[in-house]
C-alpha cells in the first residue's frame, strides 16, 4: 500500500519516510512518528493502517541524519542501539523532519491540516516529538498518541 519516498526540511537536509495513501481520496493527513526502533516494518504497517483507514499516513525517518535507513527489530541489542542513536538527535533537527513530514501529509485534504501520532508504548519521546514537529508545521494539527 505505501512506498519509500524523499521529504526535504526548512534547512534543505534530505530525509527518508515511508507514505501510504487510501485507495479513495483522504479524509486527512497524519504524520507517523516512529519508535525507537526506526521507520521499521511495524511503523509502515501503523502507516498501511491509516491508510485503510482513509487517510494520507507518512512516517519520517528521524535517524536518517545519525544513521540513514536505519530499521531495527525487538532484540535487546536493537533497543539499546536504538537507544543510542536516539540520544544523538538533536531537537531542532527532530523538529525540522517531522515538519517536512506534516507538509507531505498536508495532501492529505479537508481538516485544516494533518495530526501527528508518535508511535510508541509511553510514548513520551515520540509523542513529544510529534508535538513539537507539528506546533512548528504551517499545516498541522499538533496531537499525541501511544500505540500499545
Amino acid at each position: 500500500m505505501g512506498e519509500n519516498i524523499r521529504l526535504t526540511a526548512a534547512d534543505g537536509f534530505e530525509l527518508g519516510a515511508y507514505r501510504a495513501r487510501p485507495e479513495a481520496a483522504p479524509r486527512g493527513g497524519v504524520v507517523v512518528v516512529q519508535e525507537i526502533f526506526g521507520v521499521n516494518l511495524h511503523i509502515r504497517s501503523v502507516c498501511d493502517g491509516y491508510a485503510e483507514a482513509g487517510y494520507l499516513a507518512v512516517a519520517p525517518a528521524l535517524y536518517d541524519r545519525i544513521e540513514p535507513d536505519a530499521q531495527l527489530g525487538y532484540t535487546s541489542d536493537d533497543v539499546t542501539r536504538g537507544r543510542e542513536i536516539r540520544a544523538k538527535c538533536d531537537m531542532a533537527n527532530v523538529i525540522a523532519d517531522v515538519a517536512a513530514a506534516a507538509e507531505s501529509a498536508a495532501e492529505g485534504g479537508p481538516g485544516g491540516g494533518p495530526g501527528a501520532a508518535g508511535a510508541a508504548p509511553g510514548a513520551a519521546r515520540s509523542g513529544s516529538w510529534a508535538i513539537a514537529g507539528a506546533a512548528r508545521s504551517s499545516t498541522s494539527r499538533p496531537a499525541g498518541w501511544a500505540a500499545s
